[in-house]
């Protein structure tokens, strides 16, 4: 008991060091992010509308014919995948059908992700973290598929041709954009999990996420340090 009442002390206090701080936390939890991600979240909706409309290309044919569609595609695949594995435990923190929450996230992709923030909105229950102890090995058989592709990609197709391919099919934009959307909306489930682990403002991972996509979450699953009290998400 005393063992674990230290624990939380601990947590308690990387969350107030945290907040002294950054007052402003880079999730979820304060208003000032909040009109930020709806403002992202509509942007996001208009330009797969916009973009949508203005033509294009039928998947299996986008897919099949131009490799640097098929590398966009894919990496918005290993984004979904790797954002998933913390969807899946930090949804149960949240008492939410995980399942479901899964297969809409898999099919509406980062549009999504704001509308599971504001169903999670508030503090995470005090119960233990069903940690998906698979993560690791998922994470590293994605980076390994996508490194695989992208040599391919960068030696298969010159970069000209993706910009060819979006020229004549403005639709194919969204692949890259939405990319993008699933790293910024998918950051305050790295810091959730972060917080968890005792770590109050993980700048360098989420730089890497930033930056490498789902190279980034492997980094993250390989490194991310045991729980620090489970059933904290701060």
């Amino acid at each position: 008991m005393a063992t674990d009442t230290g624990k939380r002390s601990m947590v308690q206090q990387v969350i107030t060091q945290e907040r002294a701080a950054l007052p402003l936390r880079f999730d979820f939890s304060h208003w000032g992010w909040k009109w930020l991600y709806l403002a992202a979240f509509l942007l996001d909706l208009g330009l797969l509308v916009v973009l949508m409309l203005a033509g294009s290309q039928p998947l299996v044919e986008a897919l099949g014919k131009v490799p640097w569609v098929l590398w966009w595609f894919s990496m918005i695949g290993a984004m979904i995948v790797l954002t998933g594995i913390l969807i899946w435990e930090d949804g149960y923190l949240h008492r939410q059908p995980r399942p479901l929450f899964l297969g809409v996230f898999y099919v509406l992709g980062s549009v999504w992700l704001f509308v599971y923030y504001l169903l999670c909105a508030k503090p995470a229950d005090h119960r233990p973290v069903q940690e998906f102890t698979a993560a690791r090995n998922i994470a590293a058989g994605t980076a390994a598929v996508m490194l695989v592709l992208t040599i391919y990609t960068a030696f298969s197709s010159p970069f000209s041709a993706m910009f060819a391919n979006f020229d004549r099919y403005p639709g194919n934009i969204y692949y890259v954009l939405d990319t993008f959307f699933l790293i910024f909306f998918s950051t305050p489930l790295l810091w959730a999990d972060a917080r968890r682990r005792g770590i109050a403002a993980p700048w360098l991972y989420t730089l890497l996420l930033w930056l490498l996509g789902p190279f980034g979450w492997w980094y993250w699953f390989w490194q991310r340090p045991a729980l620090l009290l489970v059933g904290v998400a701060g």
